[in-house]
């Protein structure tokens, strides 16, 4: 099982632009989104408005980069145990807003994901 978690841990860091150490630690996470190679691709276009999931927890945010340095002020200190409410959502579609964008989808899974790039 150990081996199963450390290729999930692998394949979230490659898809929302962190370290292994990253998904794995306490600490919430605001990154630059950058294509990187092994990335998993959904309905995403080229441009990466803001993707956020909930892991171990914990927020890991990446996107571009004046909606994620926003994020970062607003949700730095936040919990991820409850991220999924719709004040969150609100809060995010706000940020969004500010960028011509909305919320797109979020998926409650084994790991919470939102991602959000929609016009």
């Amino acid at each position: 099982m150990d081996n199963i978690k450390e290729k999930l841990y692998q394949q979230l860091a490659i898809d929302y632009c962190c370290t292994v150490s990253d998904i794995k630690d306490n600490k919430n996470h605001f990154t630059e989104y950058k294509k990187w190679e092994g990335r998993r691709q959904f309905e995403e276009s080229d441009e990466c408005i803001l993707k956020v999931i909930v892991v171990n927890g914990k927020l890991v945010f990446t996107g571009k980069k004046q909606v994620v340095d926003v994020c970062s002020q607003k949700f730095s200190n936040r919990s991820g145990s409850w991220f999924m409410d719709v004040s969150n959502f609100r809060e995010l579609d706000e940020i969004l807003a500010g960028e011509e964008y909305q919320i797109k989808t979020a998926h409650p899974f084994l790991f919470q994901r939102i991602i959000m790039c929609v016009k």
